[in-house]
């Protein structure tokens, strides 16, 4: 049989049982390979794969695509605290990274600025943004930050 290298391979298709462990193998082999910055967990309904709501309350992955099938460019926290608007903008980008997009948009609205301040400082530090600009304003300006990732 032929050995093939990692950067030959291009689909990985996990099988097991119920219950195996195959999305929490998942996350720790994208972890390990550094293609996201924290490992999800199946209960917490944080996983890179199981993003849909009903596979989140059941606990299991219920369809079969590419992850990268209908990966969104664009993400709304406004109103959110900085917490949880950190935690969402987190896993939206490591999906978007993982779906090859060249870069995001983040809008979290002009307010106080305290939201806009804390992401942009959170996204110059993560290992996947290589630039965090502010749009024209035409495209939402203050309110928005515009995300360049690596591919």
């Amino acid at each position: 049989m032929k050995a093939y290298g990692a950067n030959e391979i291009r689909n990985v298709l996990l099988v097991g049982h119920a219950g195996a462990g195959k999305t929490s193998l998942l996350e720790a082999m994208l972890f390990t390979a550094g293609h996201v910055t924290r490992m999800g967990v199946v209960e917490e309904g944080n996983t890179v794969s199981d993003h849909d709501p009903d596979e989140q309350r059941r606990g299991i992955s219920v369809s079969l695509e590419r992850e990268d099938s209908n990966a969104p460019s664009e993400i709304n926290v406004i109103g959110r605290t900085v917490d949880d608007a950190t935690s969402e903008v987190e896993k939206f980008v490591d999906c978007a990274f993982l779906a090859g997009l060249p870069r995001v948009r983040v809008v979290h609205g002009s307010g106080m600025g305290i939201l806009r301040k804390a992401l942009r400082q959170y996204l110059q530090k993560h290992p996947h943004v290589i630039a965090v600009t502010e749009p024209p304003q035409n495209e939402g300006g203050g309110g928005a930050t515009v995300v360049e990732l690596r591919v």
